[in-house]
């Protein structure tokens, strides 16, 4: 890559109709160019598209969290249902209804918290 560099700036300094433009021909100057005049518009979009991601991660933690808060919610209500069922089916508590009541109510304190 150095040697065609080399060949490619003896070139330009050798050749009479290129000898006057020698300092801005060649792969080299044309990096410098691109490099000069894209690095302000890349640097610019870059934040735009960091801001761009950071929106698309919230929304997605927002989603994620209304979904995670859903099944947390259904699997809380089946909980809900096992335990009055489990209650109710349960011979001996049906002999005592405060006690049952009271198991009932400990059980589903247990589960909000």
């Amino acid at each position: 890559m150095i040697a065609a560099r080399r060949r490619e700036r003896e070139y330009f300094a050798n050749t009479p109709e290129y000898k006057h433009l020698a300092h801005r021909m060649g792969s080299e100057h044309l990096a410098k160019m691109l490099s000069k005049h894209l690095e302000t518009p890349i640097a610019t979009d870059a934040g735009g598209k960091l801001y761009a991601i950071m929106e698309i991660v919230v929304y997605l933690m927002e989603h994620i969290k209304n979904i995670l808060m859903a099944c947390v919610l259904g699997v809380h209500g089946l909980l809900k249902d096992l335990v009055h069922k489990a209650v109710n089916e349960t011979l001996e508590l049906r002999q005592y209804p405060g006690l049952r009541a009271e198991v009932t109510n400990a059980a589903c304190d247990s589960l909000r918290e």
